[in-house]
């Protein structure tokens, strides 16, 4: 005997909770850290109503905090970065920790304060967050800024270092493509499909809801750092089953700080089809060493790729106003193998030129409100245009693609145990096929 759902409000209610749950935590991406801690005295006895305060050493932005009648505090919703903290208490010396905050991370920093007076302050070197997370059940790994900056990326893509963490995979595309749209990367996690990774830049998703991966490409100039999350029920990084990429945008700071630069290779700086010239160490029946006339074609495939652009970020007024901004752009000519099996065909064997350009914008705005309110927006564009496919040119598709993204974000301390982080963007996408133009080709 079926039930109607509408008629029995002892099912619908706890129904619809659950319904609101399940679609609260789906949308759930927190790009933000914490710090807790303890404190103590010399004798390790808790010292309740202890004032905390923690401050933004880029921005100078602070929170203050008493701790509880057990001696902890917990800072929630801070955006990632180097924080100073700082102890006081009646009748104990004041001590100050650097404490540094990652993306979905808790940084620990425990004190122990000597007695004295509140005037006198110990700076604790080595405060900073633990190797070892002993707060959080998540599994995954933060890459960050320096990481992004110092290791050699292919194509300049902050997500070829996610290949650093077990159990992800990365594989590149040099164009757009037809299929793939806009996702040049595809990262798998644990071993599950790339389509299923969810991507997130400031809590915002950025993945392509009809063919999967991005849909839309971000600059490593605009990249703070990034958590990657292979374990499924980590809600920092949402409730996928398969993992997660949770990116934290750059902003700017009391310091103006800048950076250009250039980037060039090209095909006498890569490698060989085959890993080999003239078709040495290829199999003797290959296709692209029957005839000599396709072979020569084979031996020194054209490639370039050329990458320029620069940052600048710094204060508007300080300690209240700040600016980041980013633009990119790449120009790429990449080489695709052309064979036939059909020795008639032979002589057409070559290598097909596949033609790529990019332009990626950023910018970023943060406001600190008052002591209680901070806010941020956020726009990114990625356009590129791109011509690929598969067999002869004559059948490739020009593919172009704009997308853009704008997020706005206000965070609240409304009392020091209650935080409320408002999120908000919007994305949009185009992407248009059609056949190349003779002046395109």
């Amino acid at each position: 005997m079926e039930e109607n759902l509408m008629s029995n409000p002892r099912i619908l209610i706890p129904a619809v909770i659950m319904t609101l749950l399940m679609v609260s935590l789906a949308i759930a991406q927190n790009a933000t850290g914490a710090i807790n801690g303890t404190v103590t005295d010399p004798n390790e006895a808790v010292i309740p109503n202890a004032t905390v305060t923690v401050t933004n050493r880029a921005n100078g932005a602070a929170r203050k905090f008493l701790s509880s009648t057990e001696g902890t505090f917990w800072f929630e919703n801070l955006a990632p970065g180097e924080y100073e903290v700082k102890v006081e208490a009646q009748g104990f010396t004041s001590q100050i920790k650097i404490a540094v905050v990652r993306v979905g991370n808790t940084s620990t920093s425990n004190f122990s304060l000597s007695i004295g007076s509140t005037s006198q302050t110990v700076e604790v070197s080595g405060g900073g967050a633990p190797v070892l997370n002993t707060t959080d059940t998540g599994l995954g790994g933060i890459v960050t800024q320096r990481q992004i900056e110092s290791l050699p990326l292919n194509g300049r893509s902050f997500l070829s270092v996610a290949l650093l963490e077990p159990g992800v995979r990365v594989t590149y595309q040099a164009t757009s493509g037809v299929l793939n749209q806009n996702d040049f990367f595809q990262v798998g996690i644990a071993g599950a499909p790339s389509y299923m990774t969810v991507i997130s830049v400031d809590g915002a998703r950025a993945n392509d809801r009809i063919t999967g991966g991005t849909s839309q490409n971000f600059s490593s100039e605009s990249v703070q750092e990034f958590q990657i999350g292979t374990f499924g029920f980590d809600l920092s990084t949402g409730t996928v089953s398969a993992g997660a990429i949770n990116i934290v945008s750059r902003s700017g700071g009391n310091d103006f700080h800048g950076s250009a630069f250039l980037y060039f290779r090209d095909h006498n700086m890569a490698a060989f089809p085959g890993l080999s010239r003239n078709c040495q160490g290829l199999a003797s029946d290959s296709p692209l060493c029957r005839v000599p006339e396709a072979r020569n074609r084979l031996d020194d495939p054209f490639f370039a790729r050329k990458q320029y652009g620069g940052t600048l970020g710094g204060p508007i007024k300080k300690n209240k106003l700040f600016f980041f901004a980013n633009y990119e752009r790449s120009d790429q000519v990449g080489a695709q193998p052309i064979t036939f099996n059909d020795q008639l065909l032979f002589g057409y064997n070559h290598i097909g030129k596949v033609p790529l350009d990019q332009h990626l914008i950023g910018t970023r705005v943060d406001y600190t409100i008052s002591d209680k309110h901070t806010m941020f927006v956020r726009g990114n564009i990625d356009k590129n245009d791109s011509v690929a496919g598969t067999g002869m040119e004559s059948t490739w598709i020009a593919s172009s693609n704009y997308s853009y993204q704008t997020q706005f974000g206000l965070t609240s301390v409304f009392k020091p145990t209650l935080v409320n982080d408002f999120r908000f963007s919007y994305s949009y996408y185009r992407n248009r096929l059609f056949p190349p133009s003779q002046e395109i080709c």
